[in-house]
């Protein structure tokens, strides 16, 4: 199952000020996808799911005698999640759930061709885990969590910040020096 969306706007208008007529103009890009894949029988239920979401916008501020000011901002989200449920030859129940997910803004001011800023904030993670169910549906516990994050950014000020932090077994197993306590 595929299910998309694309979407593009432009808005613009002015202002008369005292110092002139100030114009702003916005564009942006949006789009969405939404892929699935079933396998599905007595035994096994399997479902893959695969979401993506994007955004660029671009403002432009423009007045006479004065070199236009452009933002430009990209997000971007990705999210994977696998979902697996096996019956065992006992009729326990398995059922493993990985997840895959990821933040990513990325953005950008510039003026007369060159840029006056930047910066990228980059947010990822991976989490596995299977939940462990008796034929009744009841949960027995889990097993095999495993999960993993980290945290990324840097600009143009020189501002620079990574933190990884890693669980198994639902213990918390390491974290970077650079990670607030």
């Amino acid at each position: 199952m595929d299910v998309g969306s694309k979407r593009s706007f432009v808005i613009a208008g002015y202002v008369d000020t005292s110092h002139g007529t100030v114009t702003t103009k916005v564009s942006q890009n949006v789009s969405f996808s939404n892929n699935q894949y079933f396998d599905i029988n007595s035994t096994k239920y399997v479902q893959n799911i695969n979401l993506a979401s994007t955004l660029n916008s671009n403002v432009t501020v423009s007045q006479k005698g004065a070199p236009s000011l452009v933002y430009n901002q990209n997000y971007n989200f990705p999210l994977t999640v696998d979902i697996t449920e096996i019956t065992l030859s006992n009729g326990d129940i398995n059922q493993t759930t990985t997840a895959d997910q990821t933040y990513q803004l990325t953005t950008a001011t510039g003026q007369a061709g060159g840029f006056l800023s930047y910066g990228s904030v980059l947010n990822t993670g991976r989490h596995v885990d299977t939940l462990e169910f008796d034929s009744s549906f009841n949960l027995l516990g889990n097993t095999g969590q495993s999960s993993e994050q980290q945290y990324n950014l840097v600009d143009s000020t020189g501002a620079a910040y990574l933190c990884r932090i890693t669980a198994a077994a639902n213990v918390l197993t390491s974290f970077s020096p650079s990670c607030a306590k």
